[in-house]
């Protein structure tokens, strides 16, 4: 766990560049006396707000889905929550809502909807999320797909409506 959370606060540090573990581990052991800064007030205050955010939607339902409990898919998560975007675009609760409903996607509890350019998104990210998971340009890519997925998937039940599920109505 402390070795996901020092990879997370490199990524913060880095201004949100992706990088292998073995990069990470290398620029380590090449200079074994340099000392790191702390992090700073800044760096701490991404950290919060992601693992605040992240408590709270645990508790929603959220640690159930393979969004909590698969490496490839928290990584994406936390470092997508990190960038900020997602997190200053959605209220708290819509954001919980448009996470528990991709990751009962990802789960098989729920269909890919049907609107074909989300459901391509969907099949994108689950390729890159199959191998060569700590390559920094897949990492990237998959991040970018997690982004433009959770922010066109519904988060409100009203949304819900307006995109239809494969197998539902006919579809």
């Amino acid at each position: 766990m402390w070795e996901k959370l020092f990879e997370l606060a490199l990524f913060v540090r880095s201004g949100a560049r992706h990088r292998k573990p073995s990069e990470i581990l290398k620029t380590f052991i090449k200079i074994p006396d340099a000392q790191q800064e702390k992090l700073s007030k800044q760096e701490k205050q991404k950290l919060t707000q992601a693992f605040t955010f992240l408590e709270n939607a645990y508790k929603k339902s959220l640690a159930e889905s393979r969004l909590a409990t698969d490496q490839t898919h928290f990584y994406t998560l936390a470092t997508s929550l990190l960038t900020g975007e997602l997190l200053a675009s959605f209220d708290v609760d819509v954001l919980t809502r448009k996470l528990i409903n991709f990751g009962k996607i990802l789960d098989g509890k729920t269909p890919v909807p049907s609107d074909e350019e989300l459901a391509q998104s969907i099949k994108r990210y689950q390729a890159l999320s199959k191998e060569k998971t700590t390559d920094a340009t897949r990492r990237e890519e998959r991040q970018q797909e997690f982004i433009h997925i959770v922010t066109v998937l519904p988060g409100t039940e009203q949304n819900a409506q307006q995109i239809p599920l494969l197998g539902t109505n006919g579809c």
